[in-house]
């Protein structure tokens, strides 16, 4: 790895990046085909929870606890050692909140290292107290490629830039003119959402995933910083949090404050935030004016056998409202039910705080790169908001999953058609490059959700901002027929997702054409309506009968339900079949 990185500022990578090949960056922990080795969770059942807090648990060759079924089975595993998934908290309103949502109930299992962990989650499970018990799954990055080039080779700045970042011209995700030699518009429309809105600093994105290079002179800025420890007293917890020393975050694989400058976290953390109009470098989608106004990022590494689940706990507790994910399993099906409660946890507690942009949070996935329809979670997971890759002409990315369960789509980059049309973002050492993903794409769609809350007029509910973001975009289905439904709403359009919706009905249709009718069918036309303060509907309602319909009987009537994404002045066409 020391080779990647050269003295100096004027290099630039490409990174040819395939985000869910089973490839595992070196963790400590030991997993065979995706699951780990030596350990198991289990989660008891709520009838024992004053039975827990009050619990002592033996030290030695022997794990007992008092609960006999639990024990029996523990010494035939050879299960030593026991603790809290989700380690309890210091101080006792964030403890209140665990134990609310049942996270205290969670334990890991210590076991012989010469046990299968899926026998053993077998065993427990035949155990009544307890209510879950599951291993820990695998979760992975990919490999990549790269090539460097001279940052000479970049874009420079020019009077159509927006700002004055010299790679603003190579983000043809953010503004596409062409410049790549691919279709004009297949961008994420942001230039005209700035024009309304750059960023908030009082809008905190968690970043879980690798280590961020938090001294990134082009991230630096827009950087979370916890005020109290930065001015607090090295090892000590000075916010009572639990943690001691979280300046920046919190790395889950050493457990520690100290976070590892990491590619793929840095690529992230640059679309969401890379500071904008500082003269270098490139821009974020949040990343403000150079004014101190750009949002936050977070990071929180995990992606080296860290754990997961904490890592939403504290983004929660500690500001966040986004979470953003570009991470998975190694197969399609595979979920941990930890998992799924930690992020129920962020969804749940997250803006819990005087004046927050949001009560609740949301949790932005990736959708994988298996060009797969298959399950893959925890994209799949209903609590979740999914998103699939374009490429610069509108198609669906050749290495992007799809399926019903896709939420919408952004760009992530096809750099098989040359390498600049992959993404580009900041890597550690003040480098920058070009990657290509799902992972890529997510960002996107995270660092437009912190734009659309720094543009909101009273708080929102994460409801409210899953609908911004979902009906927010313009219809690829016309680009890609053969995946219509299957890549989500559409493509997000900034500047359709940061409208505030202040209750205002769209213009009347007054065009309605009947262009032609059978026994069967009729065939129907109008235009697209505009919509003062959504800019343009997003779906029709089509009411039909075989007599004339009223106000008093148009309940018992037939309908049809269109969405769309057309603009306002596009004619639409419609078949009613009866």
């Amino acid at each position: 790895m020391t080779n990647y990185y050269k003295k100096g500022n004027r290099l630039l990578w490409f990174l040819f990046f395939l985000l869910w090949s089973v490839f595992s960056f070196s963790q400590h922990a030991t997993f065979k085909k995706g699951v780990k080795q030596g350990s198991v969770k289990v989660k008891f059942s709520g009838q024992l929870t004053q039975t827990l807090r009050k619990m002592s648990v033996s030290k030695g060759d022997k794990l007992l606890t008092g609960i006999q079924a639990f024990d029996k089975v523990s010494a035939k595993v050879g299960a030593k050692k026991m603790q809290r998934l989700f380690p309890e908290n210091p101080n006792p309103r964030l403890e209140a909140k665990l134990r609310k949502h049942k996270l205290d109930l969670w334990y890991v299992v210590d076991i012989d290292i010469n046990q299968n962990p899926q026998e053993v989650v077998l065993q427990y499970k035949g155990i009544a107290d307890i209510q879950i018990a599951e291993t820990e799954k695998e979760k992975v990055l990919s490999d990549y490629s790269f090539e460097k080039i001279n940052l000479e080779n970049s874009s420079k700045v020019t009077s159509a830039s927006y700002f004055n970042d010299p790679s603003l011209g190579d983000q043809w995700h953010y503004n596409n003119t062409g410049q790549t030699g691919y279709t004009d518009g297949s961008d994420i429309n942001l230039f005209k959402a700035w024009d309304v809105v750059k960023g908030n600093p009082n809008i905190i994105v968690s970043i879980h995933d690798e280590g961020v290079d938090i001294e990134h002179p082009d991230l630096k800025d827009n950087i979370w910083t916890n005020q109290a420890e930065l001015n607090g007293i090295p090892g000590v917890d000075d916010d009572g949090n639990g943690y001691k020393d979280d300046i920046h975050g919190w790395n889950f694989d050493t457990n520690s404050g100290n976070i590892d400058p990491q590619s793929h976290g840095t690529h992230v953390a640059g679309t969401i935030a890379a500071v904008n109009n500082n003269g270098i470098g490139v821009c974020g989608v949040a990343g403000g004016s150079g004014n101190n106004d750009g949002s936050k990022v977070m990071s929180l590494q995990c992606l080296g056998g860290g754990g997961f689940e904490r890592s939403y706990i504290f983004a929660a507790d500690n500001g966040a409202v986004i979470s953003q994910n570009s991470w998975g399993y190694t197969s399609p099906g595979n979920f941990d039910e930890s998992v799924k409660d930690a992020i129920n946890y962020f969804v749940a507690e997250a803006g819990d705080y005087p004046n927050s942009p949001m009560k609740g949070g949301i949790v932005i996935f990736a959708a994988g790169n298996s060009n797969s329809d298959s399950d893959w979670y925890p994209g799949h997971y209903e609590n979740t908001l999914s998103v699939s890759s374009i490429g610069p002409n509108w198609i669906k990315a050749s290495y992007s999953n799809y399926g019903t369960w896709v939420d919408i789509a952004a760009p992530g980059g096809e750099t098989s058609l040359g390498a600049k049309n992959g993404v580009l973002s900041t890597l550690p050492k003040s480098q920058y490059g070009f990657y290509q993903g799902t992972s890529m794409a997510c960002p996107h769609v995270s660092g437009i959700a912190a734009l659309a809350l720094a543009n909101r007029k009273s708080q929102l509910t994460p409801e409210l901002l899953r609908s911004k973001l979902l009906t927010g975009v313009v219809d690829i289905d016309i680009h890609n027929p053969e995946y219509v439904g299957k890549l989500g709403s559409g493509l997000i359009d900034t500047f359709l997702a940061i409208q505030n919706n202040e209750g205002l009905a769209p213009i009347a249709i007054k065009d309605v054409t009947l262009t032609g009718i059978a026994q069967e069918f009729a065939n129907l036309t109008w235009t697209v309506p505009t919509d003062a303060d959504d800019t343009k509907p997003v779906d029709y309602r089509i009411y039909y009968s075989t007599s004339p319909i009223t106000s008093n009987n148009l309940s018992a009537a037939s309908f049809d339900i269109i969405k769309s994404s057309a603009l306002p002045g596009t004619m639409l066409s419609h078949t009613v079949r009866l």
